[in-house]
């Protein structure tokens, strides 16, 4: 998603974005593309649905097979805000059938930084307080 608003920008697709940019030290951030699209920046928009697309595309695959009923979205995109939530809510809802996306709850996580040592600590957990198996020999 950065890469391609970097790589549109270096061709001179107009959007707010480069004015956001400018203010921002030059760096491109979820948070940039999310305001752009909040100020209604049709580019800013456009990368928005077409990542949430993508992402929509593998909630259906995992609700499809597993018919999970939450799905949890984390890391740095979290940081692009209600409008990617939005957008990706929209897309999946396009996409599943309706005995799956009547069922379905997608929302930001709110573990970050920790995220990985927290799921390193529940394997530990899971093995240690696993149930006991018992091999009986004939």
């Amino acid at each position: 998603m950065l890469n391609r608003v970097k790589e549109n920008i270096k061709r001179g697709t107009k959007t707010k974005i480069r004015k956001l940019i400018d203010e921002n030290e030059g760096a491109v951030t979820p948070e940039i593309i999310q305001q752009a699209a909040i100020e209604s920046d049709g580019f800013a928009i456009n990368i928005l649905r077409d990542a949430a697309e993508y992402l929509s595309l593998g909630i259906e695959y995992l609700v499809t097979l597993f018919d999970i009923p939450l799905i949890i979205l984390g890391g740095s995109i979290i940081e692009a805000g209600t409008v990617f939530l939005d957008l990706v809510k929209e897309a999946s809802q396009k996409r599943l059938t309706s005995i799956f996306k009547n069922n379905l709850d997608i929302r930001y996580g709110q573990i970050n930084e920790n995220v990985a040592s927290l799921g390193g600590a529940l394997l530990v957990y899971k093995d240690i307080f696993k149930e006991p198996v018992i091999h009986v020999k004939q």
